[in-house]
């Protein structure tokens, strides 16, 4: 099958990345630019959509057009009549896909955000653990105040990577992301909507951090805050810790940095379920009718 696979970034850790490495794997012709393809394309998956206007496709030729994690505040000049020159819209957030399906014609589908096993994985050469807790994610203020907390009430030896924190590690990626999370105690999820007064959070919320499966497949134990949805994935959801308010969350942390930490098998459930190529395969299928 001939596809084309469109993106602003381009960097190594980009999901534009990782869909083209396992769409080749999987014998599959692909491209990046339609001024440089000679044959039909037979789908286009557009990443977000920044970069194409779905009605410029189509008059290029394009069989069927799918967009793949629309992010509605990043693209907010996607109107709904662009929207709905996609053949289907998937989204990695069930929350995002709730906002965009009553806004077009188009029909959306979740699908979990995949990860590369290759990149995320237990790394068994890691023999010490280096911080108590790894926080991945940009510092707003309630980020930055429910990490003060932590500070102040469990541990000191805490690790944070992302926009906005003024540490030398900056943002990481990949395998680098990967390391953090094996020489971590304990890897921590702040939830996507909660107050700063740390009034709780709504647990029946069907939105939660992608990163989640990311921490989980590189076979780390996991603190993160009470969800249904994300708990159904797995089989074995009891793996890790989880809270409801930021209370909860701080007892919680200290039961794990106490007790001797369970074996973590869950990353094998993912490496098998959840990679590139299987949710690539769903999204064929789906978008070409097979």
């Amino acid at each position: 099958m001939n596809i084309l696979v469109s993106d602003t970034f381009k960097e190594s850790y980009a999901t534009s990345h990782y869909i083209i490495k396992a769409l080749k794997k999987m014998g599959h012709t692909v491209t990046t630019s339609i001024e440089d393809f000679k044959a039909d394309i037979d789908l286009a998956v557009v990443i977000r959509g920044e970069t194409q206007n779905p009605v410029e496709l189509r008059r290029g030729g394009v069989k069927r057009l799918v967009l793949w994690n629309y992010e509605p505040e990043g693209c907010p000049y996607l109107t709904k009549e662009k929207l709905d020159n996609y053949d289907f819209i998937f989204n990695s957030s069930k929350a995002n896909n709730f906002w965009v399906s009553s806004r077009t014609k188009t029909p959306c589908m979740w699908l979990t955000q995949p990860i590369d096993p290759e990149d995320f994985y237990p790394m068994e050469q890691v023999k010490e653990k280096k911080c108590d807790v790894f926080y991945a994610g940009s510092c707003s203020a309630v980020a930055f105040n429910w990490i003060w907390h932590i500070y102040n009430l469990v541990t000191k030896k805490i690790r944070v990577a992302g926009k906005g924190w003024n540490v030398d590690s900056g943002c990481v990626y990949g395998k680098d992301f990967t390391l953090n999370c094996c020489e971590a105690k304990v890897c921590l999820v702040l939830p996507a909507w909660a107050s700063p007064n740390f009034t709780g959070l709504d647990v029946s919320s069907t939105h939660y951090s992608l990163r989640n499966i990311m921490y989980l497949a590189s076979g780390s134990m996991i603190l993160a805050p009470e969800n249904k949805d994300f708990d159904s994935l797995f089989t074995n959801s009891y793996q890790w810790y989880k809270y409801t308010i930021l209370e909860h969350m701080i007892s919680q942390l200290k039961t794990m940095l106490k007790v001797s930490p369970m074996k973590q098998t869950i990353w094998k459930e993912i490496h098998a379920k959840y990679t590139y190529e299987e949710t690539l395969k769903k999204l064929i299928k789906v978008s070409m009718n097979e």
